[in-house]
C-alpha cells in the first residue's frame, strides 16, 4: 500500500517583493508560483491579499490556481486577475501567500502606474524641434536676403574665391535716350546705378554708352564683352518694346536692327542655353507689360520676376520710396555675385 509522501515547508518562487508597472483604467494580470512538496495536498493553500484585505472583497478581483507536477515536484499555479486597475490599488502590498500543514510563505508585489513622462518629453521635444525649425526656416525665408548678404560678407575673411576668368560683375543693358522714359532709364543706368553697385560696394559694371569705344563693331563688342561678365542686368520700363515689333526673335537678331535686343538675345542666349549667366531684370518707372517684349523675356519674368526701382517725386511719399528702394538695392546685391575680400576693401 503506497503511503502518501510527507508534507514539506512550500517555497514561494514568485513574486519576491517586485514592483510591476500598470496602466490605470486597464486590465493587469498578477502570477503567484511557489513549490508545494512532492504531491499534491488538500491542506496547500495559495491565496491573495490587497493592503491586508481578502480579494473577494474587490469586485474587480478574481483568482484562479492549479497545482501542476513536475519531476516529482509540485508547483502550484495563483493567477490574480484585474479587471480594471483603480488608483487605490497602486503603492499598496498586493500578497500572495501559500500555506500548507507545515508553514506558511509569502511574497508581495507593488503596482505602479507607468510613467509615461519620457514619452511626453519626447513628443513635446519632437514638436519644439519641429516648431523652431519651422520658424527658422520661416525666418530664413523672411530675411533670406539679409541672411546671404551677411554670410558673403563673413565669409570675404575667411575664405578666398578661384578667379573666373571674368573681367565685369555685370553688364547692363537699358534703352538709350530718345523718350523721357528712356532719358530716365539712362539716368538710372549711368548715374544711380554705377554710385551704388560700384562706388559703395565696389562691384565692376560694363554699361554700353559709358564704357564702350567709338567706332567698335557693336555685335563684336557685346557677345565678347557679355561672355566677360558674371551677370546680365536688364533694365526696362513700361514703354519698352520689341527691337523688332512683329517679328520673331531669330529675324530680330539677324537683322541687328536694335543694340537693345542684340544684347538682350546674346545675354539672354547664354543664360537659358549655357547657365553661364545669370539675368536680373529692373523694372523702372511702373509696371512693364511684357506681352509687346521677347518671349524670352516674358519666361525669365515668370520664372524668377523683377525687381522693382521706384523714384521719389511729389506724389509719392518719401519714406516709403526709401525703404522701398533699400529692400530693392538689396535685393539687387543678393542677385548680384559674391565680391572677393580683396576688391572689397579697397573701398572701404
Amino acid at each position: 500500500m503506497d503511503e502518501d509522501p510527507p508534507p514539506v515547508e512550500p517555497e514561494l518562487v514568485y513574486p519576491q517583493n517586485d514592483v510591476v508597472t500598470v496602466e490605470v483604467g486597464k486590465r493587469a494580470e498578477l502570477k503567484c508560483i511557489a513549490y508545494v512538496g512532492l504531491g499534491e495536498d488538500s491542506d496547500t493553500l495559495m491565496y491573495w491579499t490587497v493592503d491586508g484585505t481578502d480579494s473577494e472583497e474587490h469586485e474587480e478581483l478574481k483568482e484562479s490556481r492549479q497545482f501542476t507536477p513536475e519531476k516529482d515536484r509540485v508547483f502550484g499555479l495563483s493567477i490574480l486577475s484585474i479587471s480594471k486597475v483603480h488608483r487605490r490599488f497602486l503603492n499598496v502590498p498586493i500578497k500572495c501567500t501559500v500555506s500548507s500543514s507545515v508553514a506558511s510563505k509569502f511574497g508581495w508585489v507593488l503596482l505602479q502606474e507607468a510613467d509615461h513622462s519620457a514619452f511626453y518629453a519626447s513628443v513635446a521635444l519632437c514638436l519644439a524641434a519641429s516648431l523652431t525649425i519651422l520658424v527658422l526656416a520661416s525666418a530664413f525665408l523672411f530675411f533670406k536676403v539679409e541672411v546671404v548678404l551677411a554670410y558673403r560678407k563673413l565669409s570675404r575673411h575667411f575664405s578666398k574665391q578661384a578667379p573666373d576668368g571674368k573681367l565685369y560683375d555685370g553688364y547692363v543693358s537699358f534703352l538709350h535716350p530718345d523718350t523721357l522714359s528712356s532719358d530716365e532709364m539712362a539716368t538710372f543706368a549711368l548715374q544711380i546705378l554705377p554710385e551704388e553697385l560700384e562706388k559703395k560696394h565696389g562691384y565692376s559694371l560694363y554699361i554700353r554708352g559709358r564704357d564702350d569705344c567709338p567706332g567698335e563693331a557693336v555685335p563684336d563688342v557685346i557677345a565678347s564683352t557679355m561672355r566677360q561678365c558674371r551677370r546680365l542686368i536688364i533694365i526696362l520700363s513700361p514703354e519698352a518694346k520689341s527691337s523688332a515689333d512683329n517679328k520673331t526673335e531669330e529675324e530680330s537678331l539677324l537683322c541687328n536692327q536694335s543694340q537693345l535686343g542684340y544684347e538682350q538675345k546674346i545675354g539672354i542666349h547664354d543664360a537659358l542655353t549655357q547657365n553661364d549667366l545669370q539675368v536680373i531684370l529692373v523694372e523702372i518707372g511702373g509696371p512693364v507689360d511684357y506681352s509687346c517684349l521677347p518671349e524670352s523675356l516674358h519666361y525669365i519674368k515668370k520664372k524668377q520676376g523683377a525687381l522693382k526701382w521706384r523714384k521719389a517725386s511729389l506724389g509719392t511719399q518719401k519714406l516709403t520710396t526709401l525703404r522701398s528702394n533699400r529692400n530693392f538695392w538689396k535685393n539687387l546685391r543678393y542677385h548680384m555675385p559674391s565680391l572677393p575680400a580683396a576688391r572689397h576693401q579697397t573701398i572701404v
